[in-house]
């Protein structure tokens, strides 16, 4: 599969489907304020890396620092982008349309497709100078509005640890 983008609320859609193709995960996906581009390992793969080594954005999640799994995270990305049911985007803002002046806020993808079960995950992490923005929102409801256009959707639930409040304020908008 083409290289394609991930974070952390994580949403259980279901769905009456098939596998999504490779120009599902290969849309570039944009709203008022944010981009979702395909992952690119060149030029994503670093920006995550850092993202996944911030304390703000990992001990929310339950991930201690350092994180363990920063090592793995590049052998983890091409099993992803290999995989056919899961898919990842990078989120830009809207400011600079540039390659080299993009601004890096956060990661967002699919994980874990499966049409037999009905379930799809998605997971959004926004970096931490955007916090408060609604990023995370938007991100998440332009994934969700693609996800829509593929098939529709019959249910959706959330999941976030109890102390994730931020991940839980966005969850239940």
């Amino acid at each position: 599969m083409p290289n394609c983008n991930f974070t952390f609320i994580f949403l259980f859609v279901t769905f009456d489907s098939n596998y999504p193709n490779d120009e599902f995960f290969c849309a570039v996906l944009s709203g008022k304020l944010l981009t979702l581009e395909p992952y690119s390992e060149d030029r994503d793969f670093y920006k995550i890396a850092d993202l996944l080594s911030d304390a703000r954005v990992t001990e929310p999640m339950g991930i201690p620092v350092p994180n363990p799994y920063i090592p793995q995270l590049n052998i983890a990305k091409k099993e992803r982008m290999e995989s056919s049911d899961s898919g990842d985007w990078t989120i830009f803002l809207n400011e600079n349309k540039e390659d080299e002046q993009k601004i890096f806020a956060g990661e967002t993808g699919i994980a874990n497709w499966n049409p037999e079960a009905r379930i799809v995950e998605i997971f959004t992490a926004i970096h931490p100078d955007f916090y408060g923005k609604g990023f995370g929102r938007e991100a998440t409801a332009i994934l969700i509005k693609h996800i829509f256009s593929h098939d529709p959707i019959v249910k959706i639930r959330t999941q976030a640890l109890e102390t994730n409040m931020a991940s839980i304020k966005m969850a239940l908008k």
